[in-house]
């Protein structure tokens, strides 16, 4: 090796991009979170889908409310506005994964937007 030349880093392993991308499925972000604790990048995409995740589980929980609400209230009403917010959180979970995955795959860490900083100051 030259003096003054850096050494090369490698990057993450097939497996543990595999992993990392996992973390972004649900609630199978604990199989990663468990079984590479040790290995920061794939413990940055786990607390990632952590977040995510539980941002999913609040949001529908207060569709959920918000829809009860509405129906205790006005029990004919045929307002679709609650199905469509709950169609457009879906999406946005969904599109929010999916650019978690390509970036877990292609070996980068990709901090979300919001969520990623709820997840940086997370120590689990």
């Amino acid at each position: 090796m030259e003096e003054g030349r850096p050494l090369l880093q490698a990057g993450p392993s097939g497996e543990d991009k595999i992993f990392a991308a996992l973390s972004y499925i649900s609630i199978l972000f604990v199989i990663p979170l468990i079984l590479k604790h040790d290995d920061d990048y794939v413990y940055f995409h786990a607390r990632q889908g952590m977040v995510l995740f539980l941002a999913e589980v609040v949001v529908w929980f207060a569709l959920f409310m918000l829809e009860s609400f509405v129906v205790a209230l006005a029990p004919r009403t045929t307002l679709n506005l609650i199905g469509m917010l709950g169609s457009l959180a879906w999406l946005l979970f969904v599109v929010v994964s999916i650019i978690g995955i390509y970036f877990a795959l292609v070996g980068r860490k990709w901090e979300m937007p919001l969520l990623g900083r709820i997840a940086k100051g997370l120590n689990i």
